[in-house]
């Protein structure tokens, strides 16, 4: 017992030692692992306080505490923490058990979940907590960086129609490269982009031969999406709320009134017109210029603004009985546009139910149902077409009068655009996805065997409506000093509409078998699946409503009108099976055959066959591997055959369409509606093949300070739908239909990489992924006579054809010394004549080594806690990229005037030609000049939160409160492209930019 000052210590533990210093109690004490080692740098620290200490290098601890019923808590990197409560028989020899929660870590695959230590296959996951850590609107953004294999690039930041484009290991096929999406074992379920990030469990992608088992849709890879379940307890609350400033990553600079003068002057002297903007251009460049009648604006910032807010609030609850157990949600997005006025945005509501009920022992039931809604609102005009109006307005001109009415430009005032005045496109989205399924374990027949299935219904609309309308803009008259409005100069009252839906049914039934004897474990299955699409649209316009306040198709005139429609079906079928094996979990089997119908297809070549093998051996188990440093090791190996069924429907029938006034009848010689053959048919069409083949390394060291993977992947596509009208004469006529003729590989590799560690009391983590993938197309159909410079076999699948340039001319001696086009000046392009024949055509053109789709994608983390403080860094990176980033109107960003040519004295080394017209060969003919290397590396996503501690959230009835600063899309550390942000693959710069996103929110739990 130990006692106070002046009192005797009796019945001491030969293991502990207690002396009492200024009421203090010494606990000294060891800390060692199941093995008897001890464990230096142990964390030892009284529960509910800062007081604590480490362990030393023997292991051994001394630690003064004033509480007699204090508890200590012991943690070690790598190993279970332990709670110790102070007692008169304590015994301070304290173990540790190796932390072996990875080696039980569940990945959800193909048709189920099996360990991650026993995958055989190359699967990538990512669970909710990583989601939850970027704020974005886009679930794809979140993903961004984090996962080997995965190319993600933002192409632009629309609210409601954010561009994200992702590939699994890069481009393989001339055709579709987009994955298929899985959600809750559903294929074909779209949306994934929409989807509430706090419903989400995990996300897995399947890269290699194990997405084989989802058959003729598997070829491009497969993302699973595993959506949050209730579990047996209280029923917990969750909430969560951000507020975000959303700002361009990098906004167009455009050329001032000065610099736009100045070029307007240098293009017509050298088109051999006068300059006639000369003292406009000295009096703005010495500050004499009458600002009454010469503006200065900057039309991007005049349209778009710097900021704008970005809102969400979801909230969930989940628990359950013995027998039924739930999970249900809700969320609210809001999204402004940037947009001067804020008159255009985007709401989002989602919903969702997930409840699962068991009836009996070996019966249970599940219904889930999901329900999104989405409205966007904005100009009637396309987005790149009102981003275009902003470049071509000339920066003298002035967006308002003094007195705040709208001015008339020269090319149209796009304030009038985007502040409501000139009407609004609403586009109103609603999908309600719902699932009943039901597992029956089987064991009065034999024990392990089950049958389960599932029945899913999908509905989804879109309802758009263009309302255009008059708008205001103003003339002044300086002769009467009145304003005169243009209003009914600005077009009639007119209305589109456009009504779709579309209905997706997926029934799937499947016999399943687990057995386990001995070392041996078995698990099987064999299913069946359905699925079925019907899909049908309308549309119509009218002119010359009677009001604005009756929008309706009614009211318009029946002259112009327009009216349409259409529809579309598409089904399959398919049996499919699985087999894994495994022996002591060391040895490991796993083999699927998919057989899969396509209505793609003719009835002789719908069905096709798809098996995968894949093979895994952990080394780490084997009795001769005894070292200590690696706690894990595996090699894998997979191959398998799979499809791509994503092409046009029904190529193997004859299509027409009706036309009016395509047939003449009768003596007047009228023409009636009629058929028109569309496409010459191909019966033998089938699908895509894809051979996968990959090889992979996972490792895991002692403590897990590292872990790791390494995959080598080649895959063969054969079969890509191709024309063959490049072998084939224009002078023939003929037209044929594409042919499966077409053939690419794509091969490279991936790492990734973690490290966990403790540097006193702050936990870090250190993380990298790095993907390598590089496409070549084996066989395209060429004609004979294409030059090799020119020939796609070789190439990336995206290749870009272009010029090659060889600097800017200097003078006129260097034109008349070299082959040129007919408008050559000083300052233009230089063409490489590439044959010497002394003519510059199209046959000089070279298809570049690099394409917009970078062959290195890679990211970094970094993650520090220290108490209840975290903070989480992303980097996120490409290299072995090109695009085009070529100016198209008048008023371009000042970033191509400043690198003009101007004369041989000034610039001899510019790097863009001097001022030209549209029409010049500059321009015209596209050259290395104007492609960009897209490489770049920019700080992805940062968040910093800090979670309050457990007294004082007893104190306030929750049980966890966390508040969190996050900021997505931060800066960049380095690009090359200088102009638009570099995952833009728009060579105009007429798109909605790339949105930075300033976040601070909450998130509780009660």
């Amino acid at each position: 017992m130990l006692k106070a000052k002046n009192e005797n210590i009796s019945d001491i533990n030969d293991q502990i030692n207690t002396k009492k210093t200024n009421q203090d109690f010494m606990i000294n004490g060891v800390v060692k692992d199941s093995k008897g080692m001890t464990l230096p740098g142990a964390s030892v620290l009284e529960k509910g306080t800062y007081n604590g200490t480490q362990s030393d290098f023997d292991g051994n601890f001394s630690l003064a505490i004033k509480d007699l019923n204090a508890t200590l808590v012991v943690s070690f990197l790598g190993y279970i923490s332990q709670e110790i409560q102070i007692k008169d028989d304590s015994n301070l020899n304290i173990v540790l058990l190796e932390d072996t929660a990875s080696l039980e870590e569940i990945v959800v695959v193909g048709y189920g979940s099996q360990k991650k230590v026993t995958v055989t296959g190359s699967v990538s996951d990512i669970k909710t907590k990583e989601i939850q850590q970027t704020q974005t609107a886009n679930l794809a953004n979140n993903l961004t960086g984090r996962v080997p294999g995965l190319v993600i690039n933002s192409r632009g930041g629309e609210p409601g129609s954010d561009n994200v484009s992702i590939l699994i290991r890069g481009i393989s096929t001339t055709g579709d490269n987009t994955p298929l999406y899985v959600i809750d074992g559903i294929p074909n379920r779209g949306s994934f982009e929409r989807l509430n990030p706090a419903d989400i469990e995990s996300i897995s992608v399947l890269k290699d031969a194990s997405a084989a088992i989802y058959g003729a849709q598997a070829a491009n890879g497969v993302i699973l999406i595993t959506t949050k379940r209730g579990k047996t307890g209280e029923t917990i609350f969750s909430y969560n709320q951000s507020y975000s400033i959303s700002q361009s990553t990098r906004r167009p600079e455009l050329m001032n009134a000065q610099q736009y003068l100045t070029w307007v002057d240098e293009k017509n002297e050298r088109n051999g017109r006068p300059r006639e903007f000369q003292s406009i251009i000295r009096q703005y460049r010495n500050g004499t210029i009458d600002t009454s009648v010469w503006g200065d604006t900057d039309w991007w910032s005049t349209v778009i603004e710097d900021w704008t807010p970005q809102i969400q609030h979801s909230i969930n609850a989940s628990g359950g009985g013995e027998k039924t157990q739930f999970f249900v949600s809700g969320q609210f997005l809001d999204q402004d546009a940037l947009y001067v006025g804020s008159a255009y945005g985007y709401k989002q509501y989602n919903i969702r139910s997930n409840i699962d009920t068991r009836f009996s022992d070996n019966f249970k039931m599940s219904f889930d149902l999901a329900a999104r809604v989405g409205n966007k609102s904005g100009p009637t005009l396309d987005t790149d077409g009102l981003i275009r109006q902003v470049f071509v307005q000339a920066p003298y001109e002035f967006p308002y009068f003094e007195n705040g009415l709208v001015a008339k430009t020269s090319s149209g005032n796009p304030i009038s655009l985007v502040n409501g005045n000139s009407g609004n496109r609403s586009t109103k989205t609603k999908k309600f996805d719902s699932r009943f399924a039901f597992k029956w374990d089987l064991p009065f027949i034999t024990k392990g065997l089950y049958t389960e299935g599932y029945a899913a219904i999908d509905f989804y609309t879109t309802s758009r409506k263009d309302l255009s309308k008059p708008f205001d803009q103003y003339e002044f008259n300086e002769l009467t000093g009145e304003y005169t409005n243009l209003k009914f100069q600005t077009g009639s009252i007119n209305l589109f509409q456009q009504n779709s839906e579309e209905l997706n049914q997926t029934y799937h039934l499947k016999l399943g078998y687990n057995k386990e004897f001995e070392k041996h474990k078995i698990n099987s299955f064999i299913a069946f699946e359905q699925y079925k699409q019907e899909g049908e649209f309308l549309f119509a316009s009218r002119q010359d409503l009677v009001s604005e306040d009756i929008p309706f198709l009614f009211s318009g005139s029946d002259e112009n009108k327009e009216n349409g429609g259409g529809g579309y079906q598409a089904a399959r079928r398919n049996y499919f099976g699985k087999f894994n094996y495994s022996y002591d979990d060391k040895y490991l089997l796993d083999l699927t055959f998919r057989y899969d119908g396509s209505a793609n297809f003719a009835k002789d070549k719908r069905f096709g066959f798809f098996p995968a093998a894949l093979l895994g051996w952990r080394i780490s188990q084997e009795d001769f591997f005894n070292t200590d440093l690696v706690k894990e090791l595996k090699v894998r190996a997979s191959w398998g055959i799979l499809g791509n069924d994503r092409v046009a429907n029904f190529q193997y029938f004859q299509l027409y369409n009706l036309v009016e006034n395509s047939y003449i009848f009768g003596e007047n010689r009228v023409r009636e509606i009629g058929l028109t053959p569309s496409t010459v048919p191909n019966p033998n069409i089938t699908w895509e093949t894809s051979e996968k083949y990959n090889f992979g390394v996972d490792f895991r060291l002692k403590n897990n300070i590292l872990t790791g993977s390494l995959d080598l992947f080649y895959e063969n596509r054969s079969d890509i739908l191709a024309p063959r009208n490049a072998s084939i004469p224009v002078y023939s006529g003929l037209e044929l239909p594409d042919e499966n003729i077409g053939r690419v590989t794509n091969q490279g590799m991936e790492l990734q990489l973690n490290h966990r560690g403790k540097i006193k009391n702050i936990n870090y983590t250190l993380g990298g992924q790095f993907t390598y993938a590089r496409s070549e197309i084996k066989f395209i159909d060429e004609a004979a006579n294409v030059p090799d410079w020119q020939r796609r076999t070789g190439k990336p699948v995206d290749f870009l054809l272009v010029y090659q340039a060889n600097g800017i001319y200097n003078n006129q001696e260097d034109i008349d010394n070299s082959v040129h086009f007919p408008d050559a000046k000083p300052g233009d392009v230089i063409f490489v004549d590439q044959n010497d024949d002394g003519v510059l055509n199209q046959e000089d053109q070279i298809i570049l080594e690099n394409s917009p789709t970078p062959r290195i994608v890679y990211g970094f983390n970094v993650g520090l806690e220290w108490n209840n403080l975290s903070l989480n860094v992303l980097l996120q990176g490409q290299a072995g990229a090109q695009t085009i980033y070529r100016p198209f109107d008048l008023n371009q960003q000042s970033y191509f005037y400043e690198n003009r040519w101007r004369s041989e004295r000034l610039t001899p080394n510019a790097t863009y030609p001097a001022a030209y017209d549209l029409g010049s060969s500059s321009f015209q003919e596209v050259s290395t000049v104007w492609v960009k290397d897209n490489s770049f590396l920019r700080v992805k996503n940062v968040e910093l939160s800090y979670a309050l501690k457990d007294n004082l959230l007893q104190s306030i009835g929750l049980d966890s409160f966390r508040i969190f600063l996050t900021g997505h899309n931060l800066f960049l550390i380095y690009d090359n492209v200088g102009i638009n942000d570099p995952e833009s693959t728009s060579s105009t710069g007429w798109f909605y930019p790339q949105q930075r996103l300033l976040s601070t929110g909450i998130s509780l739990t009660f």
